[in-house]
Formats: structure tokens, C-alpha cells, sequence
């Protein structure tokens, strides 16, 4: 095979990958790899890479805006608003066969706690925190929660009463509560190699959902995406354990009523994704937007390389705790964490383009609610340049640092141990 593109002559290149393609021109790049491709796969692959690209030209020219009430959003709260009313009609029904007909006969009594089970399955689940050790309160980190605070005013954001830091290389903000509280969730591996700038593009970003319309981040949709998965995974036969004779004889009769739900459940989660994700990814650029418009354009840009190489950073982590641990038998620290980060960076630093063109790849899936971190940095550069509205000192980065050097040691335990 040449060397050479044979759409724009430019140079085929491979990051670990059995497809080549063009650094140049993308060319190829769509390819999917696979031992033993199946058509489906293939076609969802090709599928998933042609609505990434299409979103990208689409926003590529400028940088979106806050969304209103688009065809996808109004699809996600018709469905999640019909869920609940099916949800809440299943309950009432319920009630009203065990009252009306208490002592009828056999079936309708099963009949109504039969209605009221299924009700039971697909009622609403608030997204609720389950290990308490995560959750910041502002006596915990005052430099922190007094960035936060200075982020949220700089883009018009909800200032949150907590944060939730854990050990993932990763960043998210949530609705939680009854009353959908807007929490954000920040993994220190993450935030401890990163550079003041650059914390504050990762936290314009995460407070810019809750400021850019996304639909998903709404407490109706949530439920949707979540009730469904749910009840597809109750109700899937595969998790019935049955061992008694009488029981398997249950089993058998029941078994082609539980696989249907379980299956319907998990198409119409399946569609929602189908529809909320395109949506979610809209929102993801749009959040970018929000971030470099409040840290600036170079330090955005900066965060999306990290994510291009976060595989490698968290490698760096985990070696750097591991050593740590050999000889002291304690926590390095963030400042050592940082070293090892720089490190990787300058050993990466030749490959990086190439490394974000393997996330286009790599990263075109229906479900995935990210677009690839490389369409992501490319986005950003074609935008207008945008300078800081708000800055991070060095000072008050080491400030938060302090603030969080206990929680930084249990996230390094958690990384080797995992």
C-alpha cells in the first residue's frame, strides 16, 4: 500500500491502528477496525461518524449559543412526560382495582398488585449521591467553592452548594434532588495535573450545562434515560435465580413476558439515547463555548488535548503512586502528579495530531454523549480567538491544592488499587 494519500497526496499515518489514514485530509479515517467486523457494527460505526462530522460543520463556522425548544428536546420531553403519566396511570389503576375489588376474586387482586409492581419498577429514581466521603461543602474548600463562585457569576451559572470530587479522570455536572439541584463533579486526577488556566476552562465548562439548554441535564429526561435502563435490566430473565423445581416452573411460564418488557425497555432507551445523545454532544460545544469565552481559547484548547491523551496521564498517575508507595509507603502528592503529567505531555507533544484524529475514530459511537475530544480542540481553533474574561493565580491554584491534598491521597489509593 502507498504511503501517500490518494485524495490529497498527503502522508497515511497509524496510531496503533490496523487502518491507515490521512494526516492531512481525514481520508480513511471513518475505517472501522474490528477482528471480525459485523455488518450492524459497521454500519453504526460509519453512522456515528458521519452525524459527528455533520455537527461539526455545522458549528465549525461559529460558536453555538444557548438552545431553545429544538425538534430533539421537545421528542425527549414528550417521551419522558408520557413515561411518567404511563408511570402514575399504572399506580392509580392499581389502587383503584385492589380498592374497588378487594375481595372480588383472585385475579383481580393479582391483577392490581401486578399494576402497582410495574408502577413500583418504572417510578422516578433521583440521581442521589451514595458515598457521602465525595461531597465538598464550603468549609471544606473555601478557595475552591470561591472560584466556583466567581466562574458561575462570570457566565450567568447557578452557584452550587456542593461539589462531589472522586477518583475518575473525568468531569460532569448533574441534577440531583427533588428539586434539581445543580451539582458539579470534578475527578482530582483530572484536576490535579491541570494548570490554573485550565481548571478554570474545566469549570466553565461543566457550570456552562447548566446555562446552555441542554435537554438531557433536565430532571424529566434524566428519569426517562434512567428508569428505562432499569427496568430493562429488572426485568431481563437473565437475572432471575431460580434453584427450586417450583420455581423453574415459574420461571418457564414468565420467562417470554419478562424478555419482552426487558426488551421493550431497552429499545425505547435505546431510541432516546439515539435522539438525546446528538443533542447532548450539541450542548458539549456549546459548553466548550462557555469555557473559553471565561478562561480563554489557548487554555480550552489545552484541556481537550489533555482529555485526547487521558489514558496516558492516568498510566503516569498510577506509576507515579505506585513508585510512591514502594519506597515511602505514602502519597506522592499532586505537585508529583503534575511533574509526571508534564512529562507525558512533552513525550506526546509530536503525536498529538495524530492522536486527535484517532479519537474521531475511535470515538464515533450513537451512544457516546461526548463528541471525540479532537473534533473538540479542532472546533475550538476555528472559532474566534477568546480572551479570559476571569484568571486563576498560582497562588490560589496551590491554595485549593492544600484544600484538597487529603482527598487527592484517597483518590491516589483508589487509582492503585483499582
Amino acid at each position: 500500500m502507498s504511503d501517500q494519500c490518494p485524495q490529497c497526496a498527503g502522508p497515511l499515518v497509524s496510531e496503533q491502528s490496523t487502518v491507515a489514514w490521512c494526516a492531512v485530509c481525514d481520508w480513511n479515517l471513518d475505517a472501522y477496525e474490528a477482528v471480525k467486523p459485523r455488518r450492524l457494527a459497521r454500519w453504526q460505526h460509519r453512522t456515528a461518524y458521519r452525524l459527528n462530522r455533520e455537527m461539526f460543520d455545522s458549528l465549525a463556522a461559529s460558536a453555538p449559543g444557548s438552545r431553545g425548544w429544538s425538534t430533539a428536546r421537545v421528542t425527549l420531553v414528550t417521551a419522558a412526560a408520557l413515561l411518567f403519566a404511563t408511570t402514575v396511570g399504572l399506580a392509580a389503576l392499581g389502587i383503584w382495582l385492589l380498592v374497588s375489588f378487594p375481595l372480588a376474586n383472585v385475579a383481580t387482586v393479582l391483577l392490581g398488585l401486578l399494576t402497582l409492581g410495574l408502577a413500583w419498577l418504572l417510578r422516578p429514581r433521583l440521581e442521589r449521591f451514595t458515598d457521602d466521603r465525595g461531597v465538598l461543602s464550603r468549609t471544606d474548600a473555601p478557595t475552591l467553592f470561591a472560584l466556583v463562585e466567581r466562574v458561575a457569576a462570570a457566565i450567568g451559572a447557578p452557584v452550587p452548594s456542593i461539589i462531589v470530587v472522586d477518583e475518575d479522570f473525568n468531569a460532569s455536572a448533574m441534577t440531583v434532588g427533588v428539586r434539581g439541584r445543580r451539582v458539579p463533579r470534578i475527578g482530582l486526577p483530572l484536576w490535579g495535573v491541570l494548570d490554573p488556566q485550565v481548571r478554570v476552562a474545566l469549570l466553565g465548562h461543566e457550570l456552562g450545562h447548566f446555562v446552555n439548554g441542554d435537554p438531557t441535564h433536565s430532571l424529566l429526561t434524566q428519569q426517562a434515560f434512567r428508569t428505562l435502563g432499569q427496568v430493562s435490566v429488572i426485568l431481563s430473565p437473565d437475572t432471575l435465580t431460580m434453584r427450586r423445581p417450583s420455581e423453574r416452573l415459574v420461571q418457564l411460564v414468565v420467562w417470554p413476558f419478562f424478555w419482552l418488557a426487558s426488551r421493550f425497555a431497552a429499545v425505547g432507551q435505546l431510541l432516546l439515547l439515539w435522539v438525546g445523545m446528538r443533542e447532548h454532544q450539541r450542548a458539549e460545544y456549546a459548553a466548550d463555548a462557555v469555557a473559553s469565552r471565561v478562561a480563554g481559547s489557548a487554555a480550552t484548547i489545552r484541556l481537550m488535548d489533555d482529555l485526547v491523551i487521558g489514558e496516558s496521564l492516568v498510566l503516569a498517575i498510577r506509576t507515579t503512586e505506585l513508585n510512591a508507595r514502594a519506597h515511602r509507603s505514602g502519597s506522592p502528592g499532586v505537585g508529583e502528579w503534575r511533574q509526571a503529567a508534564q512529562r507525558v505531555r512533552a513525550t506526546l507533544a509530536d503525536r498529538l495530531p495524530v492522536l486527535r484524529q484517532q479519537t474521531i475514530r475511535s470515538n464515533a459511537n450513537l451512544s457516546h454523549s461526548h463528541p471525540p475530544a479532537g473534533l473538540r480542540a479542532r472546533i475550538l481553533e476555528s472559532w474566534p480567538e477568546e480572551v479570559a474574561s476571569l484568571e486563576l493565580s498560582t497562588a490560589d491554584s496551590d491554595r485549593i491544592d492544600a484544600e484538597l491534598a487529603k482527598r487527592y491521597a484517597r483518590a491516589g489509593l483508589d487509582l492503585v488499587q483499582s
